[in-house]
Formats: C-alpha cells, structure tokens, sequence
C-alpha cells in the first residue's frame, strides 16, 4: 500500500491513513514493516500479493456464492425424503420376499406329497375291491389336498406381482433418487470449487456424508429389482 499525499502538503499511509508525516521518505519508513508482511491466512502471498489479486480478478467476499448453500440444503431434503421412501420400500420387500420365499417352499413340499399321493390312489384303484374303503378315504385327502394347492398357487401368483409391482417402484426410485444424486454432485463440487478459489475452508462432511448414506440406498434398490438384495 502506497504512501500518497494529502491535499495540505504531508503524507498519509494508503486512503485511509492520517495526513501526519512530513514527506514521502517518512511516512514509507514509518510503514515499511507493513509492506513486508507475511503471507496471509488466505494463501502464500504478501499483502501487496493479495492486494494486486483483488484489483485484477476482483475477488471480494461479495462473491461467494452463498445461495448455492440454499441450493445443496434443498438437494439434500429431496435426497432425504427419497432416501425415506427407498428404505420403507426395501423393509416392504424383504417382507414379501420372505413370504413367497417360504410360500415357494411349501408350493414344492405339497406338490411333492401330491405326486406321492397320487401313487397311493393308484395303488388303491388296483385294489379297489379289497380296500374300497381306504380308496375313498385316500380321495377325498387327494380333493383337499388339491384345493389346498390350488389355493397356495393362487397366493404364490398373487404374490408374485405383488413381488413385481415393487421391484418396478424400486426401479423408479432408484432412477429418482439418481437424478437428484447427479445435481447434488456437481452442486457440491462447483460449492467446493469456488470456496478453494476464494481459500475458504469451508465443511462439507455433512453433505459428503448424505451422499454416501443415499448411494447405499440407491444401490440397494438396485439390487432389489433383480431379487438380489
């Protein structure tokens, strides 16, 4: 910072100074430890360094954006309501998942009785009038046995589309929450940008930390359109 000269003749100290040193070669000694300062907080450079900076890239405060703090905030309340959704979703279908797993089981236990079952009735037909009352006894266990089949089919079908109504929300989701992952990403990254242009060292743990527990969610739904959650 130069010294400059008031109007009354004597010297001052930048534009702020006051107008009390006598001629130039004073005021300029009387200041000369400010001219050799060290590098400031901001950076590696001298007062005068960072002064030039200023005038020629006008970098100032006033020009940090703080809006697009806002923007992150809103970004990360969208992630968070989705990520809400994505987790409901999941418990959903794990819940489902555990019912036609077991269901299927029972499917392919009852049919392997029925199949054996069936054997037995032949076998009973063959000695039909030996044993006719056992034929009949073994026909009717064969009738309930069939509806009762029929009725586990029905339900496994039933839940089968249950099964893939959610994988196609799960699908949904996931492309949903993708989206607003991208824009929070290079939302965040231009928010780091600018504050490492301007050497402000701003946190961002909290929103790398939203990130990292929402792309869990979102490959999780991922998996889950395919069954392999």
């Amino acid at each position: 910072m130069p010294c400059t000269k008031c109007e009354e003749g004597k010297y001052k100290w930048g534009k702020t100074g006051e107008c009390e040193y006598d001629s130039k070669e004073a005021c300029e000694s009387a200041n000369s430890k400010y001219s050799k300062m060290k590098p400031t907080p901001l950076g590696k450079k001298t007062y005068e360094e960072y002064a030039k900076e200023l005038k020629e890239y006008n970098l100032s405060t006033q020009r940090f954006d703080f809006e697009s703090i806002k923007t992150l905030d809103a970004l990360v309340d969208n992630i968070k309501k989705r990520e809400t959704e994505g987790t409901k979703i999941i418990k959903d279908y794990l819940q489902v998942k555990k019912v036609l797993e077991k269901d299927r089981k029972l499917k392919e236990k009852k049919s392997d009785l029925q199949y054996k079952e069936v054997g037995k009735v032949k076998k009973i037909e063959d000695a039909f009038f030996k044993a006719k009352g056992r034929l009949e006894d073994a026909e009717e266990k064969l009738r309930r046995m069939n509806n009762d089949l029929e009725e586990t089919e029905k339900r496994v079908e039933r839940v089968e589309k249950e099964d893939l109504g959610i994988r196609k929300n799960m699908q949904k989701l996931a492309d949903n929450l993708d989206k607003f992952l991208n824009a929070f990403d290079k939302q965040l990254s231009a928010f780091k940008k600018n504050a490492k242009a301007l050497g402000v060292d701003v946190p961002t743990s909290k929103y790398d930390k939203i990130f990292s527990s929402a792309f869990a969610t979102r490959n999780k739904l991922i998996k889950g359109q395919t069954g392999n959650l």
